[in-house]
This record gives structure tokens, sequence and C-alpha cells, in this order.
């Protein structure tokens, strides 16, 4: 008999608050941040040993990988809605997807069931488990580092298991899946915007560094500054007339994800889910997940803040392609001038 379970959010629970925002600026700051560094350190030492075109190799062909699908589709539609597409496809992802990531629950307590009724199978799923626990562990770190009210406390021993429980054969204990419970609806959040910090930090990392080498070698010790700049002012003046609409879309779909994955993450502690030792208690704990999900993937602001990022992404697409160019070119003619008066 499947029970109704009921929960308290209504959709002002699910407006997005300063908080969400901070966390989102946090994240992306940091994979900038470390990208840039690991891109520096990379052409340091390459530079030291074979020159630098071994890392422009590697990076110039990690940000074409990740515009690759941009410039297939755009053979055979509009380059703006090719660019529209996707931009909406990763902000639906990191809001609505959050939510729909959350059902793999059902796929990982099956699993569970499994274990408990075939010894064999628990054998084989644990290994097989043990193989992507460095990655969950990794995530687990970076989110309880960010986020300080993430936390998880409590332990039970195996040994402590009695054979009719479905953690006896698990290979963890109830407070590991309730981790893993509140893990999970941060993944899709993390994710996209820790790929987007790193692609927009390493790519500036190959700008900057670049631009120092040729101004030094065609300026000397001066053209240093004069290459950093220029290099700077060009990759700013190609990011910013259509990135001041299309990376705050993008944080804003990951801060409205990360209000979900906050709000489940401490449903899941506060309400002791997934700690029963039956397979009832644990599914009557899904429900309660599962209720929490559907109250947020039909709550206005979900939809409201998915139908206005939807518009501002399609104007940042246009503005991509139409205007970023030309603002571009007046920039770098600009900044010609100028090197070409100090020479």
């Amino acid at each position: 008999m499947r029970v109704q379970i009921m929960n308290d959010f209504s959709d002002k629970t699910f407006s997005i608050k300063k908080s969400d925002v901070l966390w989102s600026l946090k994240l992306f700051a940091m994979a900038i941040g470390f990208a840039c560094l690991l891109g520096f350190s990379l052409y340091l030492i390459m530079n030291s040993f074979t020159g630098p075109e071994t890392v422009n190799k590697a990076i110039t062909t990690t940000s074409s990988t990740a515009t690759k699908k941009v410039e297939v589709s755009a053979k055979y539609i509009s380059p703006v809605w090719s660019i529209f597409i996707f931009n909406t496809i990763a902000a639906f992802t990191a809001a609505a997807g959050t939510g729909l990531f959350v059902y793999i629950h059902h796929a990982l307590l099956g699993d569970l069931e499994h274990r408990f009724k075939n010894k064999k199978y628990s054998t084989f799923s644990i290994k097989t488990e043990q193989l992507f626990r460095f990655f969950s562990n990794k995530i687990y770190k970076l989110t309880t580092k960010i986020n300080k009210s993430y936390k998880q406390n409590g332990y039970r021993p195996n040994s402590e298991y009695t054979q009719d429980s479905i953690w006896y054969y698990s290979g963890f204990s109830e407070y590991d899946y309730q981790k893993i419970a509140q893990l999970l609806p941060y993944t899709i959040p993390v994710i996209i915007i820790f790929v987007n910090g790193i692609l927009i930090g390493l790519l500036f990392s190959y700008f900057i560094f670049n631009g120092i080498i040729d101004g030094y070698e065609v300026m000397g010790l001066k053209g240093i500054m004069f290459g950093g700049v220029y290099s700077f002012s060009y990759f700013i003046s190609s990011i910013l007339p259509h990135g001041i609409l299309e990376l705050p879309a993008l944080l804003l779909t990951a801060s409205m994800g990360h209000r979900f994955a906050k709000i489940q993450s401490c449903t899941v502690k506060n309400k002791s889910l997934f700690r029963g030792d039956s397979i009832a208690s644990i599914y009557q704990s899904l429900e309660q997940v599962n209720s929490t999900t559907k109250t947020y993937l039909k709550s206005k602001p979900l939809w409201i803040l998915l139908t206005s990022i939807t518009v501002v992404l399609f104007a940042a697409a246009y503005i991509e392609i139409n205007i970023t160019p030309v603002f571009v070119k007046i920039v770098m003619e600009i900044l010609d001038n100028i090197i070409l008066s100090i020479k």
C-alpha cells in the first residue's frame, strides 16, 4: 500500500535567495581560478621544455570540442538558433534537470533491493560501485567546502545490521546512502558551473599567456604589458556583449538548481530519510523525496525563471553573432591605434 506523502513547501520556498546566487558565483569563481592556475602552470612548465605550442594545442582542442556541437548544428540551422538551442538546454538542465536527476533514486534503490535479494549480485554491484566512489567523494568534498551546512554525521558498523536489514548486503550504511541522497541534487549545478568556469579559465590563460609571449617577441620587455593588455582586451570584448546576458542567465538557473538541492538535502537530513532498515521504509523515504521534487518541478518560480531566461538567451545568441564581432573589431582597432602611437 502506497502512503500519501504531504510536503510543507509552497512556491515561495523555491524562489532564489541571495545565498543561492552567492553559491553559484563562488563556485564559478573557484572554477575559473583553478583553470587559470592550471593553464598558467602548464604554460610555464611546457614553455621551459618544449615551448607553448603543446599547451596551445591542448587548450584549443578542448575549447573546439566544447563548441563543436554548435558548429555542426550551425551547418543546418542559423548560428543564432544553434547557440540559442544549446544554451537553453544547458539552462534547463541546470534548473529543471537538477530536479529530474533526483529520480535516479529509483535505480539506486532498485540496485539495493537486488543486493538484498541476491548475494552474488550484491558482490558484483559493490565492486562496480567502488570504481566510481572516488568521483562521488570529490563532488561531496567540494559541495561541503562551499556549503558548510551540508555535512553528514553518524555511522553504524556493518556488523550491527541483521540479515533482515536492507543494509546488510549493501556494502555501506544508511548514513552513506543518506549522504548520497543529500549529494545527488547538487550534482548537476556543480558540474554545469564548474565545466563552464573551467572552459573560460583555460581560454583566459591561453589568450593572456600568448599575448605576453607575442608582446615580448615584438617589443621586448615593455611588450609584456602591452601584449597582456591587448589579449585581455580581446578576450573581454569577445565575451562582454553577449556574456553580460548569457553568464547571469547560466548562474541564475544554477542558483535555482541550488535552491532545490539545498531544500531537498535539508529534507533528507532533517526528516532522517533513508534511515530505516526495511525496504518498505526506504521506499517511503523515496516518496517524500519525489513529493518535494514534483512540487519543485511544478513551481511558478522555476517556470517564470526558465521562461525569462529563454528570452534572454535568444537575445544573447543574436548579440553573439551580430554584435559581438563588430564590438571586438572596434575595440581592437582602438587598441591598435594606441599601440602604434606609442611605438
